[in-house]
Protein backbone atom coordinates (compact mmCIF):
# COMPACT_ATOMS: atom_id res chain seq x y z
CA UNK A 1 0.00 0.00 0.00
CA UNK A 2 1.20 3.62 -0.85
CA UNK A 3 4.25 4.57 -2.30
CA UNK A 4 7.69 3.72 -2.06
CA UNK A 5 11.20 4.16 -3.63
CA UNK A 6 13.53 1.51 -1.49
CA UNK A 7 13.20 -2.02 0.25
CA UNK A 8 15.08 -0.66 3.55
CA UNK A 9 12.71 0.16 6.04
CA UNK A 10 15.81 0.59 8.56
CA UNK A 11 17.36 3.60 7.01
CA UNK A 12 15.80 7.32 7.21
CA UNK A 13 16.50 7.79 3.08
CA UNK A 14 13.20 7.45 1.33
CA UNK A 15 10.46 5.34 1.63
CA UNK A 16 10.56 1.46 2.16
CA UNK A 17 8.07 -1.03 1.37
CA UNK A 18 6.97 -2.61 4.82
CA UNK A 19 5.13 -5.06 2.53
CA UNK A 20 8.95 -6.39 1.42
CA UNK A 21 10.27 -7.02 5.31
CA UNK A 22 7.33 -8.74 6.40
CA UNK A 23 7.23 -11.20 3.70
CA UNK A 24 10.30 -11.20 2.22
CA UNK A 25 12.95 -11.35 5.42
CA UNK A 26 13.50 -14.06 8.03
CA UNK A 27 14.57 -13.56 11.27
CA UNK A 28 16.50 -15.58 13.83
CA UNK A 29 13.17 -16.70 16.11
CA UNK A 30 9.66 -16.00 15.28
CA UNK A 31 7.09 -14.67 18.39
CA UNK A 32 3.68 -15.52 17.64
CA UNK A 33 1.02 -12.89 18.78
CA UNK A 34 -0.69 -14.78 21.21
CA UNK A 35 2.34 -15.44 23.52
CA UNK A 36 4.77 -12.62 23.22
CA UNK A 37 7.10 -13.53 25.68
CA UNK A 38 7.85 -17.04 23.65
CA UNK A 39 10.05 -17.02 20.47
CA UNK A 40 10.90 -20.08 18.47
CA UNK A 41 13.57 -20.62 16.43
CA UNK A 42 13.28 -19.78 12.76
CA UNK A 43 16.24 -18.93 10.92
CA UNK A 44 18.09 -20.59 14.04
CA UNK A 45 17.73 -23.89 14.94
CA UNK A 46 17.90 -23.39 18.58
CA UNK A 47 18.96 -20.94 21.26
CA UNK A 48 21.98 -20.72 23.82
CA UNK A 49 21.61 -18.70 27.28
CA UNK A 50 23.95 -19.37 29.66
CA UNK A 51 22.76 -19.38 33.41
CA UNK A 52 24.28 -15.91 34.00
CA UNK A 53 22.36 -14.78 31.02
CA UNK A 54 25.26 -13.16 30.05
CA UNK A 55 24.63 -13.51 26.27
CA UNK A 56 22.66 -15.45 23.68
CA UNK A 57 23.52 -17.78 20.96
CA UNK A 58 22.00 -18.77 18.04
CA UNK A 59 23.05 -22.07 15.86
CA UNK A 60 21.53 -21.00 12.44
CA UNK A 61 19.75 -24.20 10.47
CA UNK A 62 22.46 -25.61 7.78
CA UNK A 63 19.25 -25.56 6.01
CA UNK A 64 18.27 -22.11 6.04
CA UNK A 65 19.00 -20.31 2.62
CA UNK A 66 18.62 -17.18 0.83
CA UNK A 67 15.97 -17.13 -2.47
CA UNK A 68 19.00 -17.64 -4.36
CA UNK A 69 19.86 -20.68 -2.52
CA UNK A 70 23.02 -19.61 -0.72
CA UNK A 71 23.15 -20.89 2.99
CA UNK A 72 22.85 -18.11 5.95
CA UNK A 73 25.82 -18.20 7.63
CA UNK A 74 27.21 -16.59 11.01
CA UNK A 75 28.86 -13.63 8.89
CA UNK A 76 25.69 -12.77 7.50
CA UNK A 77 23.94 -12.04 11.08
CA UNK A 78 27.09 -10.21 12.14
CA UNK A 79 26.76 -8.04 8.84
CA UNK A 80 22.93 -7.69 9.38
CA UNK A 81 23.04 -6.56 13.26
CA UNK A 82 26.69 -4.65 12.34
CA UNK A 83 24.94 -2.66 9.30
CA UNK A 84 21.54 -1.97 11.09
CA UNK A 85 23.30 -0.15 14.44
CA UNK A 86 26.10 1.80 12.29
CA UNK A 87 24.27 2.76 8.85
CA UNK A 88 20.52 2.39 10.30
CA UNK A 89 18.19 4.79 11.57
CA UNK A 90 19.61 5.90 15.06
CA UNK A 91 16.81 4.63 16.97
CA UNK A 92 18.18 0.81 16.74
CA UNK A 93 22.07 1.55 18.05
CA UNK A 94 19.74 2.83 21.14
CA UNK A 95 17.21 0.05 20.78
CA UNK A 96 20.55 -2.47 20.98
CA UNK A 97 22.67 -0.47 23.19
CA UNK A 98 23.24 -3.21 25.60
CA UNK A 99 24.64 -5.46 23.47
CA UNK A 100 28.40 -5.14 23.99
CA UNK A 101 29.12 -6.58 20.43
CA UNK A 102 28.27 -9.51 18.15
CA UNK A 103 30.54 -12.92 17.94
CA UNK A 104 30.83 -15.05 15.34
CA UNK A 105 32.26 -18.51 16.56
CA UNK A 106 31.34 -20.65 13.78
CA UNK A 107 29.99 -20.98 10.35
CA UNK A 108 26.65 -21.76 11.92
CA UNK A 109 26.88 -20.50 15.26
CA UNK A 110 26.10 -16.45 16.25
CA UNK A 111 26.77 -14.94 20.04
CA UNK A 112 24.99 -11.92 21.14
CA UNK A 113 27.10 -10.63 23.93
CA UNK A 114 25.49 -7.87 26.61
CA UNK A 115 26.85 -5.57 28.69
CA UNK A 116 27.53 -6.29 32.53
CA UNK A 117 24.73 -5.15 34.80
CA UNK A 118 21.76 -4.77 31.65
CA UNK A 119 18.43 -4.43 33.07
CA UNK A 120 16.93 -5.23 29.62
CA UNK A 121 15.96 -8.88 30.34
CA UNK A 122 13.72 -8.92 27.06
CA UNK A 123 16.62 -8.02 25.35
CA UNK A 124 17.19 -12.17 23.62
CA UNK A 125 13.51 -11.96 22.95
CA UNK A 126 14.30 -8.85 20.55
CA UNK A 127 17.54 -9.93 19.22
CA UNK A 128 15.44 -13.09 18.11
CA UNK A 129 13.21 -11.02 15.76
CA UNK A 130 16.57 -9.04 14.05
CA UNK A 131 15.77 -9.93 9.96
CA UNK A 132 18.84 -11.27 8.05
CA UNK A 133 20.06 -9.28 5.20
CA UNK A 134 22.80 -11.42 3.10
CA UNK A 135 26.44 -10.30 3.50
CA UNK A 136 27.27 -11.02 0.05
CA UNK A 137 24.80 -9.48 -1.55
CA UNK A 138 25.41 -6.17 -0.17
CA UNK A 139 29.45 -6.50 -1.39
CA UNK A 140 28.07 -3.96 -3.97
CA UNK A 141 25.54 -2.09 -2.50
CA UNK A 142 25.53 0.43 0.61
CA UNK A 143 23.36 -0.47 3.45
CA UNK A 144 22.12 2.75 4.16
CA UNK A 145 21.20 4.04 0.03
CA UNK A 146 18.16 2.99 -0.63
CA UNK A 147 18.46 -0.20 -2.60
CA UNK A 148 16.79 -0.87 -5.56
CA UNK A 149 16.64 -3.98 -7.36
CA UNK A 150 15.72 -4.99 -3.86
CA UNK A 151 17.88 -6.94 -1.67
CA UNK A 152 18.08 -10.67 -1.47
CA UNK A 153 15.88 -12.18 1.40
CA UNK A 154 14.62 -15.66 2.85
CA UNK A 155 11.32 -15.53 3.95
CA UNK A 156 8.00 -17.34 2.48
CA UNK A 157 7.70 -14.92 -0.57
CA UNK A 158 10.09 -13.37 -3.06
CA UNK A 159 9.73 -10.59 -5.31
CA UNK A 160 8.43 -11.47 -8.82
CA UNK A 161 8.99 -8.09 -10.19
CA UNK A 162 7.99 -4.43 -9.08
CA UNK A 163 7.59 -1.04 -10.18
CA UNK A 164 9.05 1.54 -7.93
CA UNK A 165 6.23 3.54 -6.27
CA UNK A 166 3.53 1.40 -7.89
CA UNK A 167 3.53 -2.30 -7.06
CA UNK A 168 4.94 -5.35 -5.93
CA UNK A 169 4.34 -8.68 -7.05
CA UNK A 170 5.10 -11.54 -4.84
CA UNK A 171 5.17 -14.91 -5.36
CA UNK A 172 5.52 -17.79 -2.73
CA UNK A 173 9.56 -19.29 -2.76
Amino acid sequence: YGTFDNFNPYIFKGTASTEFVALSLDSLGYTPSDDIGTAYPLIAEKFEQPKDKSFIGFFINPKAKFHNNTPITADDVVFSFNSLITKGSPVYKFYYQDVERVEKVSTHHVRFHFKKNTKNRELPLILTALKIFSAKDFENKEYDNPPLPPPLGSGPYKIKNFDAGKYITFIRD
